[in-house]
């Protein structure tokens, strides 16, 4: 006689990862990319930054079937807006943060800026003599 083996051991599946906020992931659609790779091994699934955002996820499919989170996604940095005439007041540098501005006597106006997902400021209105 022979011996047939029917089923047999599969690496534990940690599923679909859900992931810290800001987070997007790419190549777990397969249930290979969602399994236990070894110790520290990194999964097959890649993580990375939503726009406006940086960072250096990583994401490992653990051997209880967890998935295990490192690093963070953080919102890209404007600096300081600027404008030769006009004085920001902002809520923040960083991603969608805005800035009103008040414009020096005798210029008048109501410019404004919005910090954006690549690193710069979007500035709408100046101020004008």
């Amino acid at each position: 006689g022979r011996w047939v083996y029917a089923g047999g051991c599969r690496p534990k599946s940690c599923g679909m990862p859900g992931g810290p906020p800001h987070w997007e992931f790419t190549g777990c659609v397969t249930p290979a990319s969602q399994e236990y790779q070894g110790p520290s091994a990194p999964s097959k699934c890649t993580p990375a930054c939503e726009f406006g955002y940086v960072g250096n996820p990583q994401a490992i499919c653990r051997e209880n079937g967890q998935w295990q989170y490192l690093g963070q996604c953080l919102p890209v940095d404007c600096g300081p807006a600027s404008n030769f005439v006009a004085t920001f007041t902002c809520t923040g540098t960083r991603y969608q943060d805005t800035c009103a501005a008040e414009c020096p006597c005798p210029w008048i106006g109501l410019p404004t800026a919005r910090c954006t997902g690549h690193g710069t400021w979007a500035y709408t209105g100046n101020c004008t003599e």
